[in-house]
């Protein structure tokens, strides 16, 4: 009995020994396990904000390469801007020359037409002076042929003037027309490329500052947008050619109907005056 007793005391106070020990460890264990997810936290937070600084410098260095980029294109632009301006102007040249050059031919085809008309019609008065002449007897039926001769000559050649003088009074007024809604439209093209030079000189100097990459561009087509428009809108305003030709030209026909009408009249008088001086022969 005695030595049980002795042997259950030994147990109990193993058993105890040994629980007092687990729970230390136990412990031990949870305080260790506190600082390690203490430190886990701390490492994470640490990560959180790296990555969260790594994102900030990228955010920053991906807008500064968007912004060099539109700036980039906005050099672009206005090196295409540059180019469209002298090849508008190129093209205005170009197509003044070719109006100047066809509006010359068609007055030297003209020019050449009359003047074969008119010396034809100066043979076949030749070619009938000679058979009144061949007609004429005495010395007064050939004064009077002289007579009728001179007259007809002479209504010819104002007639000629008056239509000559008709025709340069117009093509002066074409040309003063003409040069005078080239010189406004000069100004309105020089005005406009004034206006798109000045918006890309604000737009590259904008970005030279450091604005806003999108509000540069915005601002920069809005100007240009602008610009063009104000230019339509005035050219519109210029006066046209085909309006003062059209009275130009109904100006000049008049005067030549009525430098026919008076060579008729001429023609007539002229005609009478020979018939009645060879019938009083």
């Amino acid at each position: 009995m005695k030595n049980k007793i002795l042997f259950l005391i030994a147990i109990f106070g193993l058993a105890f020994f040994v629980n007092i020990h687990s729970t230390a460890a136990f412990l031990d264990w949870a305080v260790a396990a506190k600082k390690k997810a203490e430190q886990a936290k701390e490492d994470h937070k640490a990560r959180m904000q790296e990555i969260k600084e790594n994102f900030e410098t990228k955010k920053e260095e991906r807008k500064e390469k968007i912004e060099e980029k539109i700036c980039s294109r906005i050099d672009k632009v206005i090196s295409r801007i540059e180019q469209r301006i002298a090849n508008r102007e190129s093209k205005l040249k170009t197509k003044r020359e070719n109006r100047e050059n066809r509006l010359k031919e068609r007055r030297a085809r003209r020019d050449a037409r009359v003047a074969e008309r008119r010396a034809k019609r100066d043979e076949i008065r030749a070619e009938y002076y000679k058979k009144l002449e061949a007609k004429a007897e005495s010395e007064e039926q050939k004064e009077a042929v002289k007579a009728f001769e001179d007259a007809v000559e002479l209504a010819v050649a104002e007639r000629r003037s008056a239509i000559n003088e008709a025709v340069q009074t117009f093509r002066e007024g074409i040309k003063e027309v003409i040069e005078s809604r080239r010189s406004s439209i000069n100004k309105l093209v020089s005005e406009l490329k004034d206006a798109e030079i000045a918006a890309a000189e604000k737009a590259r100097s904008s970005c030279g500052e450091g604005s806003d990459s999108t509000g540069v561009m915005k601002s920069f087509r809005e100007d240009l947008k602008a610009a063009r428009e104000e230019f339509k809108a005035n050219r519109e305003k210029v006066e046209k050619v085909g309006e003062t030709a059209r009275q130009l030209a109904e100006t000049k026909n008049q005067a030549v109907k009525k430098a026919i009408e008076d060579f008729k009249t001429a023609l007539e008088k002229a005609r009478k005056d020979l018939k009645a001086a060879l019938e009083g022969e």
